[in-house]
Protein backbone atom coordinates (compact mmCIF):
# COMPACT_ATOMS: atom_id res chain seq x y z
CA UNK A 1 0.00 0.00 0.00
CA UNK A 2 1.61 3.27 -1.11
CA UNK A 3 1.20 6.41 0.98
CA UNK A 4 -1.28 8.98 -0.19
CA UNK A 5 0.87 12.03 -0.86
CA UNK A 6 -2.16 14.28 -0.68
CA UNK A 7 -2.65 13.34 2.94
CA UNK A 8 0.90 14.29 4.05
CA UNK A 9 1.00 17.54 5.89
CA UNK A 10 3.78 19.93 6.68
CA UNK A 11 3.85 20.95 10.32
CA UNK A 12 2.24 24.32 10.68
CA UNK A 13 3.48 25.38 14.07
CA UNK A 14 6.73 27.28 14.28
CA UNK A 15 7.96 24.92 17.04
CA UNK A 16 7.52 21.82 14.90
CA UNK A 17 9.24 23.52 11.95
CA UNK A 18 12.14 24.58 14.16
CA UNK A 19 12.55 21.01 15.52
CA UNK A 20 12.47 19.55 12.02
CA UNK A 21 15.01 22.09 10.76
CA UNK A 22 17.30 21.40 13.72
CA UNK A 23 17.17 17.66 13.06
CA UNK A 24 17.99 18.15 9.36
CA UNK A 25 20.92 20.42 10.18
CA UNK A 26 22.24 18.00 12.85
CA UNK A 27 22.12 15.04 10.43
CA UNK A 28 23.84 17.14 7.76
CA UNK A 29 26.60 18.22 10.14
CA UNK A 30 27.14 14.65 11.35
CA UNK A 31 27.37 13.38 7.77
CA UNK A 32 29.79 16.15 6.84
CA UNK A 33 31.97 15.53 9.89
CA UNK A 34 32.14 11.78 9.19
CA UNK A 35 33.02 12.43 5.55
CA UNK A 36 35.87 14.78 6.49
CA UNK A 37 37.16 12.34 9.13
CA UNK A 38 37.12 9.44 6.67
CA UNK A 39 38.92 11.46 4.01
CA UNK A 40 41.69 12.69 6.31
CA UNK A 41 42.31 9.60 8.43
CA UNK A 42 45.26 7.34 7.62
CA UNK A 43 44.57 3.67 7.02
CA UNK A 44 45.87 1.27 9.67
CA UNK A 45 48.40 -0.44 7.42
CA UNK A 46 50.33 -1.98 10.29
CA UNK A 47 47.29 -3.96 11.37
CA UNK A 48 46.45 -5.08 7.85
CA UNK A 49 47.51 -8.43 6.40
CA UNK A 50 50.55 -7.56 4.30
CA UNK A 51 51.11 -11.10 2.98
CA UNK A 52 49.82 -10.23 -0.49
CA UNK A 53 51.01 -6.64 -0.50
CA UNK A 54 54.61 -6.81 0.68
CA UNK A 55 56.30 -9.33 -1.63
CA UNK A 56 59.80 -8.84 -0.21
CA UNK A 57 58.64 -9.27 3.40
CA UNK A 58 56.56 -12.33 2.45
CA UNK A 59 59.51 -13.91 0.65
CA UNK A 60 61.82 -13.18 3.60
CA UNK A 61 59.58 -14.86 6.16
CA UNK A 62 59.07 -17.86 3.84
CA UNK A 63 62.80 -18.25 3.17
CA UNK A 64 63.88 -17.86 6.80
CA UNK A 65 61.16 -20.21 8.09
CA UNK A 66 62.01 -22.86 5.49
CA UNK A 67 65.70 -22.65 6.37
CA UNK A 68 65.00 -22.94 10.10
CA UNK A 69 62.68 -25.93 9.72
CA UNK A 70 65.07 -27.81 7.43
CA UNK A 71 68.13 -27.16 9.61
CA UNK A 72 66.63 -27.51 13.10
CA UNK A 73 64.37 -30.46 12.25
CA UNK A 74 67.03 -32.54 10.47
CA UNK A 75 69.78 -34.43 12.27
CA UNK A 76 71.94 -37.52 12.32
CA UNK A 77 73.91 -39.06 15.17
CA UNK A 78 76.83 -36.69 14.52
CA UNK A 79 74.81 -33.59 13.60
CA UNK A 80 72.64 -33.27 16.70
CA UNK A 81 74.75 -30.33 17.99
CA UNK A 82 74.23 -28.48 14.68
CA UNK A 83 70.44 -29.01 14.84
CA UNK A 84 70.37 -27.77 18.43
CA UNK A 85 72.51 -24.76 17.52
CA UNK A 86 70.08 -23.82 14.73
CA UNK A 87 67.15 -24.24 17.13
CA UNK A 88 68.83 -22.06 19.75
CA UNK A 89 69.49 -19.36 17.15
CA UNK A 90 66.09 -19.49 15.41
CA UNK A 91 63.43 -20.49 17.97
CA UNK A 92 61.97 -18.26 20.68
CA UNK A 93 59.12 -18.19 23.18
CA UNK A 94 56.87 -21.30 23.18
CA UNK A 95 58.74 -22.89 20.30
CA UNK A 96 61.81 -23.50 22.48
CA UNK A 97 59.88 -25.79 24.83
CA UNK A 98 57.85 -27.34 22.02
CA UNK A 99 61.05 -28.22 20.14
CA UNK A 100 62.64 -29.73 23.24
CA UNK A 101 59.53 -31.84 23.86
CA UNK A 102 59.39 -33.03 20.24
CA UNK A 103 63.06 -33.52 19.49
CA UNK A 104 64.60 -34.33 22.88
CA UNK A 105 63.49 -37.99 22.70
CA UNK A 106 64.49 -38.20 19.03
CA UNK A 107 67.97 -36.91 19.82
CA UNK A 108 68.31 -39.67 22.44
CA UNK A 109 67.32 -42.23 19.80
CA UNK A 110 69.77 -40.67 17.39
CA UNK A 111 72.59 -41.08 19.86
CA UNK A 112 71.67 -44.59 20.98
CA UNK A 113 70.44 -46.20 17.75
CA UNK A 114 71.92 -44.03 15.00
CA UNK A 115 68.52 -42.65 13.92
CA UNK A 116 68.66 -39.84 11.36
CA UNK A 117 65.81 -37.54 10.37
CA UNK A 118 65.85 -35.40 7.26
CA UNK A 119 63.21 -32.71 6.88
CA UNK A 120 62.59 -31.26 3.44
CA UNK A 121 60.16 -28.36 3.20
CA UNK A 122 57.90 -28.70 0.16
CA UNK A 123 55.85 -25.54 0.59
CA UNK A 124 55.35 -22.61 2.93
CA UNK A 125 52.17 -20.56 2.85
CA UNK A 126 51.78 -17.27 4.63
CA UNK A 127 48.35 -16.94 6.22
CA UNK A 128 48.96 -13.50 7.67
CA UNK A 129 51.83 -11.06 7.88
CA UNK A 130 52.30 -7.81 9.75
CA UNK A 131 55.42 -5.79 10.47
CA UNK A 132 56.67 -8.18 13.15
CA UNK A 133 54.37 -11.25 13.20
CA UNK A 134 53.47 -13.95 10.72
CA UNK A 135 51.30 -17.04 10.70
CA UNK A 136 52.46 -19.76 8.31
CA UNK A 137 51.61 -23.26 7.16
CA UNK A 138 54.64 -25.44 6.46
CA UNK A 139 54.30 -28.64 4.43
CA UNK A 140 57.32 -30.92 4.63
CA UNK A 141 58.48 -34.48 4.09
CA UNK A 142 60.38 -36.17 6.89
CA UNK A 143 62.50 -39.22 6.28
CA UNK A 144 63.66 -41.31 9.23
CA UNK A 145 66.57 -43.63 8.51
CA UNK A 146 68.39 -46.19 10.61
CA UNK A 147 72.05 -47.18 10.19
CA UNK A 148 71.06 -50.50 8.62
CA UNK A 149 69.51 -48.72 5.63
CA UNK A 150 65.86 -48.93 6.69
CA UNK A 151 63.95 -45.72 6.05
CA UNK A 152 60.45 -44.35 6.02
CA UNK A 153 59.08 -41.05 4.75
CA UNK A 154 56.01 -39.23 5.95
CA UNK A 155 54.35 -35.89 5.47
CA UNK A 156 54.51 -33.24 8.16
CA UNK A 157 52.19 -30.27 8.42
CA UNK A 158 53.11 -27.49 10.82
CA UNK A 159 51.31 -24.36 11.85
CA UNK A 160 54.03 -21.87 12.66
CA UNK A 161 53.93 -18.46 14.29
CA UNK A 162 56.96 -16.34 13.52
CA UNK A 163 58.14 -13.06 15.02
CA UNK A 164 60.69 -10.64 13.66
CA UNK A 165 63.43 -9.85 16.14
CA UNK A 166 66.51 -7.83 15.28
CA UNK A 167 65.58 -8.02 11.60
CA UNK A 168 65.35 -11.83 11.52
CA UNK A 169 62.26 -14.03 11.49
CA UNK A 170 62.25 -16.52 14.36
CA UNK A 171 59.77 -19.30 15.05
CA UNK A 172 57.77 -18.53 18.20
CA UNK A 173 55.18 -21.34 18.14
CA UNK A 174 54.94 -24.75 16.47
CA UNK A 175 51.69 -26.64 16.05
CA UNK A 176 51.62 -30.12 14.55
CA UNK A 177 48.62 -30.38 12.26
Amino acid sequence: MSPDLNRLSVPSSSRALAALATAVVAVGLAAGTLTVMAATSEPQVRDANQAFLEVDATNAVIQQTQQTVERAFSFGPRSIPAARKEATKSLVDEAVTQYADLYGPLFEQGRSTGLSITTTVRSVGVESLSDDRAELLVLADQTAASPDGQSTTGAAQLGVSAVRRDGTWKIARIELL
